[in-house]
């Protein structure tokens, strides 16, 4: 996969969405962005605030795997500002032609089909990578993400009870898969 391909979108409201790879310098905003979330205590599977050295180190391994294809990653930017983050891990050894979808958007952002282009646009490059099967889990109650995930072809292949913690309370986790082959 070329670093170098970036795709513009125009979000239902109008704005235009530059949708790129991540570069070492955004660290600082996607700390903010995961920072954020984990304050609103959004359904995302982070529950501790990263500091600066972490989140380098993760952007770094990122790039790293992006060059390496064991992972497709894209960033919405609106305005020079990151507002969300794809990404979809290939797993490995006997798994290698799996991969596992996470993505995360900050609130003012949602329901503007950033999300939507985003995983379809990951799911493509997933593809176009060789794997044939993408997974991923998601908080039960989180209506809004499960309709989008059924929406883009996504089946509930599994549930696991009181799989997910936040705020002292037990969640079900929903396990669902979608075969781009």
């Amino acid at each position: 996969m070329n670093l170098h391909k970036d795709m513009l979108y125009t979000a239902k409201d109008g704005t235009p969405v530059l949708l790129r790879y991540p570069l070492e310098k955004d660290s600082i905003q996607l700390m903010k962005v995961i920072n954020e979330l984990i304050d609103e205590h959004a359904p995302i599977g982070a529950n501790k605030k990263v500091n600066k050295k972490q989140e380098e180190e993760y952007v770094r391994k990122a790039i790293k795997e992006i060059k390496e294809k064991k992972r497709i990653q894209f960033l919405a930017e609106i305005d020079k500002n990151i507002v969300a983050n794809v990404g979809i891990n290939r797993l490995y050894g006997k798994s290698a032609h799996v991969g596992e979808l996470g993505i995360s958007i900050k609130r003012l952002y949602r329901d503007k089909g950033i999300g939507e282009f985003m995983i379809r646009q990951a799911l493509k490059y997933a593809h176009k990578e060789g794997i044939k099967i993408v997974k991923l889990s998601v908080f039960a109650n989180n209506n809004r993400a499960i309709h989008l995930y059924k929406k883009l072809g996504f089946k509930k292949v599994g549930l696991l009870k009181s799989a997910l913690k936040d705020k002292g309370k037990y969640f079900d986790e929903i396990i669902m898969a979608k075969d781009i082959s």
